[in-house]
């Protein structure tokens, strides 16, 4: 009777095993196929980037969350839209990876300094480095 009983309590947790594990399976909607070898989904846009003045600004992943923007910079605008899978074309715009870029966040920019802008996220400031392209 106890070896019936340990019996059907191993099937009982091996069912319950394979349902969890298929139930995940299930909800990811990436599979490992779409993804390159970067580890994004294919078509998606990496460092995180923003257009300003016709010129666009790269994230270079040196520079963590400041907690203001540089002496000098002052708001110049605000996000107006972010695609993860198209490089920005317009001013104001912005696209890329890692840092949670949203509509309405605030652009900084100095008159003296253009080599670099600052994006203001819920994160910190973040710096972003004119393109050498």
């Amino acid at each position: 009777m106890r070896r019936m009983l340990t019996a059907v309590l191993c099937v009982t947790i091996l069912v319950m095993l394979c349902c969890c594990a298929s139930k995940v399976s299930t909800e990811n909607t990436t599979s490992e196929s779409d993804l390159t070898p970067t580890g994004l989904s294919e078509g998606q846009i990496a460092p995180p980037q923003v257009m300003y003045n016709g010129e666009i600004y790269l994230y270079r992943y040196s520079s963590p969350g400041q907690n203001g923007a540089p002496n000098g910079f002052e708001v110049v605008g605000q996000i107006k839209l972010v695609d993860d899978l198209n490089v920005p074309v317009e001013d104001m715009c912005a696209g890329g990876l890692e840092i949670a870029f949203k509509p309405g966040q605030d652009i900084y920019a100095s008159e003296e300094d253009d080599s670099r802008i600052c994006v203001h996220c819920d994160e910190g400031y973040y710096l972003l480095y004119k393109s050498e392209e």
